[in-house]
């Protein structure tokens, strides 16, 4: 992702009527001011955990959208990695790699969410204890009337870590 463009401040836009963030969806994002890494507990290398925020959009995705996004750092920043993005049909796709890009795990909404509308998305990754090591779930509700429009689970159980050592920089937008 590299650099970011600085986000517009826009007073009662959000779904409560405060204020929210607005990303031009080609370069605005928060960028960590630093590499992150477990030792500042600002990564999200142990599950399980949890990420939850609201999005809208101005119409169609034309491309993968990031909303949050951990990438791997160094040489190799697409190694561990976890994110919440719009694919490019306005899908929310929750993924996160822990394993050199072996070991993928993917909750995919069934429906498309780029029409202008504001979603509340939780995404869940789930402990060792759930059925299988390396489970997501996302969730997706309407702002409009808090309706669930998806709830997703995948299990996968790979062999190995079960940690995403996201070691680079968090991105939000």
């Amino acid at each position: 992702i590299g650099t970011c463009g600085q986000p517009d401040w826009q007073n009662q836009t959000s779904p409560h009527g405060l204020g929210s963030y607005y990303f031009d969806g080609v370069n605005d994002c928060f960028r960590s001011a630093n590499v992150v890494s477990s030792g500042d507990f600002n990564d999200i290398l142990a599950e399980p955990d949890t990420t939850a925020l609201w999005f809208k959009t101005n119409g169609a995705v034309t491309g993968e959208d990031y909303l949050v996004y951990w990438d791997g750092g160094g040489t190799c920043p697409t190694c561990d990695y976890y994110k919440i993005v719009l694919t490019n049909v306005g899908k929310v796709l929750f993924e996160y790699n822990n394993n050199l890009g072996s070991d993928i795990t993917t909750c995919l909404s069934t429906k498309e969410y780029d029409d202008n509308q504001w979603y509340h998305v939780t995404a869940i990754r789930e402990g060792p204890t759930f059925p299988n090591d390396d489970d997501c779930e996302l969730y997706i509700h309407a702002a409009s009337n808090g309706t669930q429009t998806d709830g997703i689970t995948q299990s996968y159980d790979y062999s190995g870590t079960v940690e995403v050592n996201a070691a680079g920089n968090w991105y939000v937008g």
